[in-house]
Parts: structure tokens; sequence; C-alpha cells
């Protein structure tokens, strides 16, 4: 026999029975496997751990027995359902965990599901969950769920009295088009706590009214230009999954399932296409080709590129280092509506059927605070002012604190 751990927890393995068995469950413990170095078993109900402290990252010693199930304390029960969780959602688990006497917040991870006959199992499983009577009571939204239909069916709370008692939470606060993502009307049902925006980026004096662009003012740059294509790197692919990422809603009507592909924006788009290659033969590229690239947007031999808005400290980098000058952030050229789209990087919704709402808002509440907010550690954030603070640091020259 063996012992061995997982992000999960420690296991045994018998090499008769071929099974494995969990002696210690990381979150069931309240323990952060992100600051765990050693699991030492030294039998089924005692092992020894090294364990980094998350503030100093200095490592101890710590002895965990196992406690008979008749000695745990008797807590309600908070189920939380996501395919996967990550980082931030665990250790605000384990700290709920460990600080509450009531209450214990018990993930639910659906890709446990996933098998080798159908690999998005475990997604079907949630959605189909959400909408009977097994849903978790606190679901964290992901880009597989038809959050649209959920919203329809109703099977989310409105979060609006949470939101309106909660002295820290305040909508206000909140960049509005973030929030209306999980809206209808002026009832809430999702909120989302980060989020990143995909764009095309191009020299702003470029750009006839510096903030929007169309395929045609696009066509006229390159021109301009002794007909470079706009896009370096490129096919035609290419061209049409961008156009359908960010204009998607200038040929299609998602809620009347309407298409449009025979209009002449289309024609356009389908004859701007034809300028790109089918494919591109990078074994034989010619060997300056890589070192022009590098300089290819400064030196106006390329206009756009694919640009991610989340992390604003790469903001300056990208006119500086690349564009050599100011940067617009027109989305792909078409009508000149559409300037990007957004992608909710951290949404969470409570279940119309949770039977301990305001308990489920106070672990929920702790990604959407000021405090909160200023912790999470990927995308753009939902609050305001903690969105201006970033973007000011990121006009800031890079420096450094000499702790001494």
């Amino acid at each position: 026999d063996m012992y061995y751990s997982t992000d999960k927890g420690v296991y045994t393995y018998d090499f008769d029975t071929l099974e494995n068995k969990k002696i210690l469950d990381y979150v069931d413990s309240d323990i952060d496997y992100n600051y765990v170095n050693y699991c030492i078993p030294i039998d089924e109900t005692r092992i020894v751990t090294v364990v980094n402290d998350p503030e100093t990252w200095e490592p101890s010693v710590s002895f965990m027995e196992k406690v008979p199930p008749e000695e745990v304390v008797d807590k309600t029960i908070i189920t939380m359902g996501m395919v996967y969780t990550d980082y931030e959602i665990r250790s605000k688990v384990i700290a709920f965990n460990k600080a509450s006497d009531q209450y214990r917040i018990r993930m639910i991870e659906y890709y446990e599901y996933n098998n080798e006959s159908d690999w998005n199992a475990g997604q079907k499983m949630f959605n189909n969950d959400i909408i009977t009577s097994n849903a978790p009571d606190i679901v964290v939204i992901n880009s597989g769920m038809p959050v649209d239909s959920f919203i329809d069916k109703g099977v989310f709370l409105n979060l609006n009295p949470y939101i309106d008692a909660d002295p820290d939470v305040n909508k206000e606060d909140m960049a509005p088009n973030i929030l209306a993502l999980g809206s209808r009307g002026e009832d809430t049902f999702i909120l989302t706590g980060a989020f990143n925006i995909s764009t095309m980026a191009i020299k702003k004096s470029l750009v006839p009214n510096g903030e929007t662009l169309t395929l045609a003012e696009l066509r006229q740059i390159e021109q301009e230009h002794g007909n470079v294509a706009a896009f370096r790197d490129a096919t035609r692919d290419d061209i049409l999954r961008f156009a359908m990422e960010m204009n998607y809603s200038d040929f299609l009507d998602l809620k009347t399932g309407k298409c449009e592909f025979n209009s002449p924006a289309f024609c356009e788009l389908l004859e701007y296409a034809k300028h790109y290659p089918e494919e591109i033969d990078w074994e034989n590229m010619d060997e300056n080709y890589w070192m022009e690239s590098e300089t290819a947007i400064r030196d106006n031999k390329a206009f756009l590129q694919y640009y991610t808005v989340g992390y604003f400290n790469n903001m300056g980098w990208t006119e500086q280092g690349v564009y050599g000058e100011e940067v617009a952030f027109v989305g792909f050229p078409g009508s000149g509506e559409n300037v990007g789209v957004i992608y909710p990087y951290f949404q969470m919704a409570i279940s119309k059927d949770c039977e301990h709402p305001e308990e489920a808002w106070q672990f929920m509440r702790q990604f959407y605070t000021y405090e909160g907010q200023q912790e999470l550690g990927y995308g753009a954030p939902l609050n305001l002012k903690v969105m201006d603070e970033q973007l000011k640091e990121a006009q800031q020259r890079p420096y450094w604190i000499d702790d001494d």
C-alpha cells in the first residue's frame, strides 16, 4: 500500500484491490492546499504536515489527528456548485468555514462527473441541477451555461434585498454595464465580480473619429499606406472569427434566432476576408519576417491587434512599447457600434430554493465589498473606485518600495 496526495486531500492506495481511499479532505479540514509543502502520514488517522504561513510564508510543522464523526461540531451546510473551483473561491470557503460556528460551505465540483465517453457530463449535470430541485444554494456561473434562459426561468434569487441591506455593497459603486449582465430591469440575479474585454487596438491617430472604425474606413487606411493588411499573421478564418466574436449582433439576433448572412454588411466582410490567405506557410517564412513582426505596428506595416483589457498595468507598455503612441480600442471594424466584447471572469448567483439565503449572501458578499474587489487576483473589477485606482496605478512610472 501507499499514500499519495492531490489538490483535494490525502489518499491511501491498495495495490491488491487497486482501490483508493481518501483519509484527509483539505477543504473539509479547513486547510488551503496551496500552502501545504509536505504531508507525512503516520497512519490513516494521523498526519504530519509542513505548512507555510499565508502572510509570511514561514513554514511550520502541524500534527493532525482524525476526529471521530460523533465529535464533529454539527453545522448547517450551504452548498456551492461550480464546474471547477479556483484559488480565490477555495481560500474564502476555508476562511468562512473557520470563522462560522453555525454554517459551513460545501463545494460541489461538477467536473468530477466527466468521463471518457462524455467530457462535458459534469456541465450537463450542473445545468440540469440548476433547473431542478437539486440546485446548489450558491451557483458559480460559467460560460457553458444558458444564463439568459436561467434568469428567464426564475431559478435565481433576486439579490436586490440583500444588496440594499448591506452597508458595504452598493450598486452605485458598480460599473453599470457590468452590473446589467446579470440583471433584468432593476432586478439583479447574477453579480459579476471581475471581467475582461476583448477588443482590437489601433493607433488613435489613424481612427477618423478617434473612437470607432468601420470596415470601409479600415480599407481606406490600408490603401493610404500602400495596401498594407491591417492584421499581421491572420488568415481568412481568423478575420471571420474576429468579426463574429465582436460583431455577431450585426448578423444574428439571439432572442429571435433571425440571421442576416445575406446582408450587404456580411457581403462586405466576406469581400474583406478574401484579402487574407487561407493559411500561412510558417515553415517557409522569410528569416527577416520575425524581426519585422516585432515593430510592424509601430512601423505601420500592420494596424490592428487583438487585445484583452483586464490587467490595466500592461496598457502603458502596449502604447509605449508596441504602438509608440496613444491607442484606441475599436473592436473589429463593422457597423461602428461595437467596440469590444465583455467576458465575465467571475459571477455568482443564489438559487431561489436556497433555504438559508441570508447566510449564502454573507459568504457571497466577500467578493463584492471594496476590500474584496481589491483582493481579486484576476480581471478588471466591478467596483468603480477600485477600477479607478488600478487605472491610476497603471499610469505611474515603474517603481519599487524599499522596506528599509
